[in-house]
């Protein structure tokens, strides 16, 4: 996008974002509004009943275009969950020509190569990001155009997503009056708001921790590795403290969020926190940081098991990894140590990009993937150097598989009539 209105929804387990920007010229000018509600009828990342995650959306819509008066017609938006997958795919294109110069025409038809995979036919290509290229079988090289050699292998990182998750997605929004333009991987919108100058020569980790998924991009030297989602997230740990306190969860989540730690307190400083703790609360201060730590390791367990798989042989991959944490659950005091101490990996609680002029209340880690989608869709459908498939396009399928059409519902709203309304009519 150049010019114009454009507006993200963050539709995640426990919370809707929206971010509405003013663009001009393809740079942000300003901030025009955000919102934020309490999200319904979506577990784990997935739509599981289109009506109270529609009204979820409407409350944070409408909290984004009260300031100017606004009206959303189209956005941007995420998806994450167990029916994202991942895996990267090479292919190999001999150089032909006399010259054995490789051409931007060659990187393009070797990219399109990598790309063309049968898929089951209920999936569909979300994401394809070159990952590397390599000349004559020998070591990677970031832009091979100009360069001599008989044969170009191109590999890239796809990104599958089940249909009917992002069909759930586009339905949602359609039955409130707005189009669903682009859809991205969480991970990838997490992604391009962490990422920061200096890590084109690093191996990065960005570990947003929602409250119902944990999702997972890793980047070496600039461009897209490997990357994951875990269907347990900060909720998980609610529900155990709830279940091992025997108190609401309502109550847990509060408690986690005032008290809880994965840290060990100084002697004098536990004894007054957890005076205090048991006098208000009338529980032990002690036994609810153990299930919290307990269940945060695990949690970080089975992200180092990943990462681990995923370099394979190459046991020096990780070396000088860092991790980037962001999304609600990466508020929990003592994370970072907790993270260096689990996985033997330094981890840092970042501040995500900012859009546009001083904007504290979008600092905050948990607006990581909104500020991703509108960076994501700003770069002209480009994800960290690579383009992505706008919605349309991640319904044809390939080869002779028939082109999939989403039912598409046209609701238009009167002026003055509340989205909430036009739900009823």
């Amino acid at each position: 996008m150049q010019n114009g209105t454009l507006a993200a929804v963050d539709l995640g387990t426990s919370k809707v974002c929206t971010i509405i920007v003013n663009v001009s010229g393809g740079n942000i000018i300003e901030v025009m509004g955000w919102g934020v509600a309490e999200s319904a009828g979506v577990e784990k990342g997935v739509i599981v009943d289109i009506e109270k995650a529609g009204d979820s959306v409407v409350e944070s819509l409408e909290q984004a275009e009260k300031a100017r008066g606004l009206r959303v017609q189209s956005v941007v938006m995420n998806t994450s969950g167990r029916h994202l997958s991942s895996f990267n795919n090479r292919a190999t294109l001999a150089i032909h020509h006399r010259s054995h110069v490789v051409s931007k025409r060659e990187v393009k038809k070797g990219y399109k190569a990598s790309t063309d995979i049968d898929l089951p036919i209920d999936r569909g290509m979300l994401h394809a990001i070159p990952r590397g290229y390599h000349l004559d079988g020998l070591a990677s090289t970031r832009n091979p155009v100009g360069l001599f050699a008989y044969k170009l292998e191109v590999e890239s990182h796809i990104i599958t997503a089940g249909l009917a998750s992002v069909q759930n997605l586009v339905e949602c929004l359609a039955s409130i009056g707005v189009k669903v333009g682009h859809v991205v991987a969480n991970y990838i919108a997490s992604g391009a708001a962490m990422l920061q100058e200096g890590d084109e020569e690093r191996v990065v980790a960005v570990v947003d921790i929602g409250a119902g998924t944990t999702d997972v991009a890793v980047y070496k030297d600039g461009r897209i590795w490997h990357s994951f989602v875990l269907t347990i997230g900060g909720d998980q740990v609610t529900r155990d403290m709830a279940a091992g306190l025997g108190i609401s969860f309502e109550m847990a989540e509060k408690l986690k969020m005032e008290y809880g730690s994965t840290l060990d307190l100084e002697s004098s400083k536990m004894e007054e926190v957890s005076s205090k703790v048991h006098q208000k609360y009338g529980i032990s201060y002690e036994y609810m940081n153990y299930i919290i730590k307990a269940r945060v390791e695990e949690l970080l367990e089975m992200v180092h098991v990943k990462l681990a798989d995923m370099a394979g042989e190459d046991t020096a991959a990780l070396t000088g990894a860092s991790v980037r944490l962001c999304g609600g659950g990466a508020h929990l005091k003592g994370l970072p140590e907790t993270v260096r101490e689990v996985m033997g990996i330094p981890a840092v609680v970042a501040v995500p990009k900012r859009l546009a002029g001083p904007y504290p209340s979008l600092d905050d880690i948990s607006f990581a993937t909104g500020i991703g989608l509108v960076l994501c869709e700003l770069a002209e459908e480009k994800v960290m150097g690579a383009r992505f498939l706008s919605q349309d396009g991640f319904l044809k399928r390939r080869r002779t598989r028939p082109r999939i059409n989403l039912p598409r519902i046209s609701i238009k709203l009167s002026r003055g009539m509340s989205r909430r309304t036009s739900r009823r009519h």
